[in-house]
């Protein structure tokens, strides 16, 4: 099994975007204190990083072996996608984080492999650290957000893509907001229009489920009773031993059975 879906959250990078963060404070048990992390303006709390497998890669290993997961590709995390706040810290930010992903992956490079972080606000420095990452640090494609301040088509992401292709890496895409301690800058992201795709989709998707419910019974029933081996033997039958004849016999038979369904189904 492999796990696409695997964020990290690196020791080395807390700090790395200056006034930005990320800063975590572990709790206190015994003050009653929950621990917490601090992105910008925002602070999650609840959650611990620091000794667990968010940070903790023998723990990481351990949890892996346990859910029978050979390869897992560690991810950014999203709070830290700081493509909010100014190139320089953002683009800090991403170098450290990048480097230090690659160290980690090269203790189990058996186990592991990564995904690069990016400065999507600077989309020359984007583009140059999506080269060093993938080239030189052997990162295995860009992990981004869906909200970078611009529409995911605007034109002047297309030089950004085009490096993708000329690396013949993959893009992922991350459902994030733009900052998690700013608003939403693309609105074409809000709840009715995400709403209205998935409406869409559920209703382009039924014709399919249809038809593909409908082959399912037909292999099933076949399957059930018998009915298969019983027609494959009677088509070995008829033909007499010739393969020319057996292959004829058989096309027929699927296309009479494909009839009454469209011709992905048959």
């Amino acid at each position: 099994m492999i796990d696409l879906h695997a964020h990290v959250v690196l020791e080395s990078t807390l700090g790395a975007a200056g006034p930005h963060g990320p800063d975590l404070h572990d709790g206190d048990d015994a003050l009653g204190e929950l621990p917490c992390f601090r992105v910008g303006d925002y602070t999650l709390t609840g959650v611990r990083y620091r000794d667990s497998p968010f940070m903790d890669l023998d723990l990481r290993l351990a949890a892996m072996d346990d859910l029978g997961i050979e390869l897992q590709v560690l991810s950014p995390n999203p709070l830290t996608y700081f493509t909010h706040v100014e190139p320089e810290w953002a683009g800090a930010f991403c170098r450290r984080h990048n480097d230090e992903l690659a160290a980690l992956v090269a203790r189990a490079p058996d186990r592991l492999a990564g995904f690069a972080q990016l400065p999507m606000q600077d989309l020359e420095l984007a583009t140059a650290e999506l080269v060093r990452a993938t080239r030189d640090l052997g990162l295995l494609a860009p992990y981004v957000g869906t909200d970078l301040g611009r529409p995911l088509d605007a034109p002047e992401l297309d030089g950004f893509y085009a490096a993708c292709v000329d690396l013949d890496v993959p893009l992922f895409l991350h459902p994030a907001p733009d900052g998690i301690d700013s608003p939403r800058r693309d609105e074409r992201l809000g709840p009715r229009n995400l709403t209205r795709a998935l409406v869409s989709g559920g209703e382009d998707v039924l014709p399919v489920l249809a038809t593909t419910a409908v082959a399912g019974i037909i292999v099933g029933v076949v399957t059930l009773t018998g009915l298969g081996l019983k027609t494959a033997g009677l088509i070995v039958g008829i033909a007499g031993g010739s393969l020319v004849l057996t292959v004829f016999y058989s096309a027929i038979a699927v296309w009479v059975l494909g009839l009454a369904v469209p011709v992905t189904a048959s």
